[in-house]
Formats: C-alpha cells, structure tokens, sequence
C-alpha cells in the first residue's frame, strides 16, 4: 500500500508540475499576443491565458495521440511512403481544425464574433483566412517536428530490436556449439578409460578419480563467459596429468609463465586446443607430442609439433569456430591460428579479456 501510495503522489506531481509550466508558457504568449494588455483586467488575463493554454493542450495532446495510433498502425521501416503521407496529412488537418475551433470559440467569448451580424459577415472570413494561415504555419511546424520525431524513433526501435533478435541467435548458436563441446570432451575421456582398464586397472582408477576433478570444473564453468586466468592455468594442468598419465613420456607440455596483472579468458578453451592437438597428431615414442604454452602480457599461445594422423577425418572445425565466435563477442578480437609446415609447428594465439 505504501508503494502504491508513493507511486501516486509522484503521478500527480509530475503532472502538477507539467501543468504549471504549461499555465506559465501560456501566460508569456498570451502577454504577447494581447500587446501587453493582458494584466490590465481580470477578464482579459483569464480569457487570454484560456486561449492560449486551449492552443497548447489541444495542439500538443492531439497531435501526440494522432503519432501514437499511427505508429501501432503504420510502420515507418516497413511502409515509410505511406506512414510519412497519412501521418504529415493528418497532422496539417488535425492543427487547422483544431486551431480554427480554438478561435472561434474565444473569439466569440472575448471579441466582436458575439455580435449578431459578425457571422458569415466579410469581417467574419477575413479573420477565418488570417487564421487559417497561422493554423497552416503552426500545422506544418508540428507536423515536421512529429513526422521526423516519429521517424527516427522508429528507426531506433526497428534497430534495437534488430540488434536483440542478432543477440539471441548468437545465445542459441553459443548454447548449442557449448553442447557440443562438453559432451565431446567427455567422449574423449572416456575413450581414454576404456584403453586403460585393459592395460592397467590401477592406472584406471587413479585417472578416474583425476577425471571426476577435471569434470566438475567443466560443469561448474559451462555457464559462465570468461574465467580467470589463473583458475584456468590451473584446470589445464590438471588435464595435461590426465593425458601424461594415459601417455607417459610421449607427450610433453612445456610451460612459459609471465606474471602479470588479472585477466580473463574463455572457459576450457586451454584444454580444447591441446585436446585439438592430441586428436590429429601422431603420438607415439618415435614422434612425441610436444606442445609449447607460452603466456605473455596480453597473448596465450598454444603451439605444437605437428605430425598429422594417416587416418584423421575432416576436422570440423567446430573447436575453433567456437573461440573465434566467442572471443569475437566478448573483447571484439581475432585468435590468430598459424600453420608451419617448413618448422612443423601448428599454433593458436589468443588475447587475453580485460574487464573493467
């Protein structure tokens, strides 16, 4: 109830207040247009400051109410011809009409239009074409102002919601490629479980239980959008055990750490590139895997010794389509991914996020 009774004072103010500005601007104009008579009796004051106040509201409310139909009518980006004929037409129509009633009303009231023989006298249509012109002045005035006010919020409201329809195919294109990339980890983890239960059950059980660490970090990560650097550094390291454990001395990761002050970086994105690495290269005792992380100021680069599997599918490429987008999103900024077959080197570049 107190809110209730709060929000109500406040609707009456602001319209107290709008009324009050709008009493004052019809005073001054209606001292202008009287010569500067308009205090000099009450009668004067109050038909002159009615009169113009009638010009306001009835200029202003109905104009506004006119634009407002219109525009749940008549779209301007997708019918702009039209809405701009029917609206400044309609406009010009409503401000004559409305100003000619406004002035015969208080010409009546206040001036020689009482008198019998004013009507439809010579006097009576050379006072209804002066005001006709002021009425055609004052109609094109407003309706130039409405017309292009009315265009360009339009055109504003057409390009938000442009721009919230592009966000949410960029939320269910991320959703669904984040999907895709969880369950493929899990996929390839236990791919590697399957081999090491033949081979060593002690060794199994030992990457089961490093697995169920490594995974709850994935779950717990999924949803966010960036994560701190260090926690990150910390995941993937935890997974490099993972995959030395399943390889032993046939993969090596050699880390160049720079300390710095916080960043940022897209979740697993880490573990993807070293998972990209493992899964389209030869890994065995005569060609080990060597992969180079390198942390600077405002890169990470994950490189690796490239020797690529005979029997490898297509790649997709949805792994790195994922980091383009992601990081295309969230700091407007590039991975740069270099191939080398002169140094047999493959390696990803990503920019680190800053948040403010």
């Amino acid at each position: 109830m107190t809110e209730k009774r709060d929000w109500s004072k406040k609707m009456v103010g602001s319209r107290l207040r709008y009324i009050g500005i709008v009493f004052l601007i019809s005073v001054g104009a209606a001292f202008y247009f009287t010569g500067g008579k308009l205090f000099t009796g009450w009668y004067i004051f109050l038909v002159g400051t009615s009169w113009s106040m009638a010009i306001w509201f009835t200029q202003a409310l109905g104009n506004g109410w006119i634009i407002d139909r219109l525009d749940e009518k008549i779209s301007w980006l997708e019918q702009p011809v039209k809405r701009f004929i029917v609206g400044f037409g309609s406009l010009i129509l409503y401000s004559f009409v409305a100003f000619q009633i406004v002035q015969m009303i208080f010409g009546y009231l206040a001036f020689e239009w009482r008198e019998e023989d004013y009507f439809w006298s010579d006097a009576f249509w050379q006072d209804f074409w002066i005001n006709g012109r002021i009425a055609v002045i004052i109609s094109l005035v407003i309706a130039s102002v409405l017309t292009s006010m009315g265009f360009f919020r339009g055109w504003k409201a057409q390009a938000v919601r442009a721009e919230q329809l592009e966000k949410e195919a960029y939320i269910r294109q991320y959703n669904a490629l984040r999907d895709q990339l969880n369950p493929h980890f899990l996929f390839n983890s236990l791919n590697v479980l399957t081999e090491l239960v033949y081979e060593d059950q002690d060794q199994a059980v030992s990457y089961i239980r490093k697995l169920s660490d490594v995974y709850r970090f994935v779950l717990d990560s999924s949803k966010q959008e960036v994560i701190e650097l260090e926690q990150e550094l910390e995941f993937t390291e935890k997974y490099v055990g993972l995959l030395q454990e399943r390889f032993g001395e046939n993969i090596k990761v050699t880390w160049h750490k720079e300390n710095g002050r916080a960043h940022y970086i897209v979740p697993m994105s880490l573990q993807l590139l070293i998972e990209n690495a493992v899964k389209h290269n030869v890994i065995s005792k005569q060609d080990p895997l060597a992969i180079d992380i390198r942390i600077d100021e405002n890169t990470i680069t994950v490189s690796n010794s490239l020797k690529p599997k005979s029997d490898t599918m297509n790649s997709t490429g949805l792994g790195l389509k994922y980091l383009r987008d992601r990081y295309e999103r969230l700091a407007n900024k590039d991975i740069k991914v270099t191939e080398s077959i002169s140094e047999n080197r493959f390696s990803v570049e990503l920019p680190t996020i800053e948040i403010a």
